[in-house]
């Protein structure tokens, strides 16, 4: 569990919890946000190694509803994955001290990134 800023909205709570399927092939995630009166949006995430390209590849769906024009495909820059999908979004994970840090970014209409989502998550 960990505590999120949002871009457009404050502050909330944010849930991550992972495991492994298919014989830990694929990384497998699910989110909960509540802002303060309940769980408000959810998430799921599927995580793989794409062996033909060499790069991960994260497919992410969300409550609302839309569906991704694709995956998110990135590498590790150091400690951190990092993942772009179609020059509009970016994903970047850093677990570090214990803590897994979360930031998704946004370009909007051919700008720079701006940070829409950012959190600091600690074992429940």
């Amino acid at each position: 569990m960990g505590e999120e800023v949002l871009a457009d909205d404050g502050a909330a709570r944010g849930r991550y919890r992972f495991g492994t399927a298919i014989d830990g092939l694929f990384l497998l995630g699910d989110y909960q946000q509540d802002r303060g009166s309940g769980v408000d949006a959810r998430g799921h995430a599927v995580l793989g190694w794409d062996a033909d390209a060499e790069r991960y590849a994260l497919w992410w769906f969300d409550s609302s509803g839309a569906l991704p024009s694709g995956p998110a495909t990135g590498s590790w820059d150091g400690a951190t994955l990092v993942l772009e999908r179609a020059g509009v979004a970016r994903y970047s994970f850093t677990a570090a001290d214990a803590r897994l840090q979360v930031r998704i970014e946004q370009r909007r209409d051919g700008s720079g990134w701006a940070v829409v989502r950012e959190g600091s998550y600690s074992r429940a």
